[in-house]
């Protein structure tokens, strides 16, 4: 039989490791300034701390997410357009939380 995860854990899951895939995509990001590296730094850090906490799908653990999210994308998504597409899954993964 086949161990299948319940949607909470299965998202926190797909959370984290887009969150993990984020990391690789602001390591190898060359032309990022410090204002825009530590705007993403501040989203990875919201995303991790969400993530530990006990319930990572309660509203007022998550509700705070999308916004800087969206931001992100919105900001980053002529010039670093990979580092883009995994915000996009986030905010998709968020999403289907209901966030």
């Amino acid at each position: 039989m086949i161990d299948r995860l319940d949607p909470g854990t299965a998202n926190k899951h797909r959370l984290a490791e887009l969150l993990a895939e984020l990391e690789v995509e602001l390591d190898n990001v060359d032309a990022l300034d410090d204002v825009g590296r530590a705007r993403m730094c501040a989203v990875q850090a919201e995303i991790a701390r969400a993530l530990e906490r006990r319930d990572p799908e309660a509203p007022d653990v998550l509700a705070g997410l999308a916004d800087p999210v969206q931001r992100s994308i919105d900001e980053f998504e002529k010039t670093h357009p990979r580092l883009t597409f995994t915000l996009g899954r986030i905010l998709d993964t968020l999403n289907k939380i209901g966030v």
